[in-house]
């Protein structure tokens, strides 16, 4: 029985509640004793609206549903995780991009293989949990790409058998960086943790591969579960030898395979301590044992070695399969690279051909055990001028990449790089002058980002000197950086990384410190008072700092942004004078927040 005790603050539907929750918590720990119970307990929600809370704990509590009621429980997965209705297509100047499960898999945070019941139900029942993950992935697919026909899929040949893997642009959706929803990625997390498990145990491998690469409910199949088939061949070569021929003579996948595992291995700072945060559930298998297996560091592409030297058996078989690949997407053209299938057929066999090695000797001439791929002439008068070309463009590249890490990387940045930054950087400061409607590249927002960090790093590790003679650059960098319209995306990213307005912003806080002019207080309240939150991340991150110079500058801060939140609700149908008027008026009003919070930084007032 539950009352309400008058003399403290709880009252009993506060009691109920949490009766209620320990009692569903502990029925779905026990409810394998009891199938026909459990199965009962899932089927009593259908028809029931507003239970998305609870169905959603139902889904994430690790308890014994997928043994007791699997079919039961992965109707009941789809029904809460899919919409029943399409997702709405925002608008063009909405902040929240698209969703195709809306916000649901914000609340399975963050990906892993232990996330929601995909695992449970794979170990437990195989057929229900691939039919749920097949389920998930159609539901994500059929958003993003609706009915549009898939002109370059990868086909990959086995037993003689064209395998079409639709979408390659799905191919990174098992990792976290792959543009995918939370959900599909915890989705296939659980696929490879499973397939894994089952290979450790003495499956066969071919086995394992049928029943992850298997076609959707559609009878499609994804390129999704092609990079969960990439991890299963290269963690168990070289028991997979036999198994990967198909993949490995897949030129189109090798072109994938060439620089994934540098985006496996690279790191994103975590400025803000955000990963503390989210933790994962308990579970058989976490994201960090994944990140464990050798697929993480080693490619499909880097298999062609060992079949040349290690597992010569298999070499002709996988020397025919390129062949008749090359055969099918014809010769390379004068400016194919590796990244064109075409080329890549050719340059594979070239790696599988013996005499295309030498051997590498040590100090003495000795032979060392270890060779060297030396391309024959017809590759190198191939790529040699396409190498020639991309240098300049590779040597950019790899500066600007330099630039961007380095704010996070090394807390005392050389004079020599912020000297070649600077020359670097003041080339390509007309970025703010031409910013696309769309960036679709993201070459426009790095090379911004870059710019801006670039003044940042000067502010906060160049000489009295520099400061001196850079001060107006600078500043007119920062200033630059807060004109126009500001992109939502920068509001929605976590820390410094991607966020050149939060970035001026810590840059223009070490100039209050290192070389303070007189303008500077008042430009760095009006970049707290942009029509963005996108700066709150700078001062997050300069906190300490201002907090040193002058407490007072915390309220001031908040105080000037909060300000800036408080806008005029316009009518579609007002005039252009009116518009005019509520913008005078909002920088009137801001202005005035600066004036006093100037007043009083200097002690008045």
């Amino acid at each position: 029985r539950y009352w309400r005790d008058w003399s403290s603050d709880v009252c009993s539907s506060d009691l109920c509640s949490v009766a209620e929750d320990d009692c569903r918590t502990t029925f779905l720990l026990f409810c394998n004793r009891t199938p026909e119970l459990a199965a009962k307990y899932l089927l009593s929600f259908v028809g029931r609206e507003h239970r998305d809370e609870i169905r959603i704990e139902v889904l994430k509590t690790k308890g014994t549903l997928a043994q007791a009621a699997p079919k039961e429980l992965a109707d009941f997965a789809l029904e809460t995780l899919i919409p029943k209705e399409e997702p709405r297509r925002r608008r063009g100047h909405d902040y929240f991009p698209d969703r195709p499960f809306e916000f649901t898999d914000m609340k399975f945070t963050p990906s892993s293989p232990s996330q929601g019941p995909f695992l449970d139900l794979l170990i437990h029942a195989p057929s229900e949990g691939l039919r749920l993950i097949r389920g998930i992935l159609l539901h994500a697919i059929s958003f993003h790409r609706g009915d549009k026909e898939d002109l370059n899929a990868i086909i990959v040949y086995r037993d003689g058998e064209a395998e079409s893997f639709k979408w390659p642009d799905f191919y990174l959706w098992s990792r976290e960086y792959g543009s995918a929803s939370g959900l599909v990625v915890s989705a296939l997390m659980a696929l490879e943790a499973w397939a894994h498990r089952r290979i450790d145990a003495g499956e066969n491998i071919e086995t394992v591969l049928a029943d992850v690469s298997g076609p959707l409910e559609n009878g499609e199949r994804t390129s999704a579960t092609l990079l969960v088939v990439t991890d299963i061949l290269v963690s168990h070569w070289p028991a997979s030898a036999r198994a990967a021929i198909p993949f490995v003579g897949c030129p189109q996948l090798l072109c994938f395979e060439l620089t994934r595992p540098r985006h496996d291995s690279y790191e994103f700072p975590d400025l803000f301590g955000l990963k503390e945060m989210q933790t994962e559930p308990l579970g058989l298998v976490s994201a960090q044992d994944l990140k464990q297996r050798p697929s993480r560091r080693v490619s499909l592409y880097d298999l062609l070695a060992q079949y040349t030297f290690k597992s010569a058996e298999y070499q002709p078989e996988l020397d025919n399969a390129l062949a008749r690949a090359s055969e099918r997407l014809g010769m390379p053209e004068k400016h194919s690279d590796l990244g064109d299938p075409r080329m890549m057929a050719v340059h594979a066999r070239n790696v599988l051909n013996r005499a295309n090695w030498i051997g590498l000797k040590d100090e003495n001439g000795s032979l060392t055990g270890k060779f060297e791929y030396r391309p024959p002439q017809a590759e190198r008068e191939q790529m040699e001028p396409i190498q020639k070309e991309a240098a300049p463009r590779l040597e950019e590249h790899s500066l600007r990449m330099a630039i961007l890490n380095e704010l996070y990387v090394n807390p005392e940045t050389t004079a020599e790089f912020l000297t070649l930054s600077a020359d670097w950087a003041k080339k390509h400061e007309n970025v703010f002058d031409s910013r696309p409607d769309f960036d679709w590249d993201g070459n426009h927002s790095t090379m911004l980002e870059a710019v801006v960090t670039v003044a940042t790093l000067i502010a906060r590790n160049g000489s009295a000197e520099r400061l001196e003679k850079e001060g107006a650059w600078l500043r007119e960098i920062f200033d630059k950086a807060y004109v126009g319209r500001i992109d939502p995306v920068f509001s929605q990213r976590d820390g410094l990384r991607y966020n050149p307005q939060a970035i001026a912003f810590v840059g223009q806080s070490f100039l209050l410190e290192r070389s303070r002019q007189q303008n500077d207080d008042e430009r760095l309240l009006r970049f707290a008072a942009s029509a963005s939150y996108a700066p709150a991340h700078g001062y997050r991150a300069i906190l300490a700092l201002l907090f040193r110079l002058n407490a007072r500058w915390l309220p001031s801060i908040l105080r000037c942004a909060f300000e800036a939140s408080v806008l005029a609700v316009e009518s579609w149908n007002d005039s252009e004078e009116e518009k005019i008027a509520h913008q005078a008026s909002f920088s009137a009003r801001i202005g005035s927040r600066i004036g006093s919070e100037l007043t009083w930084l200097r002690g008045e007032g």
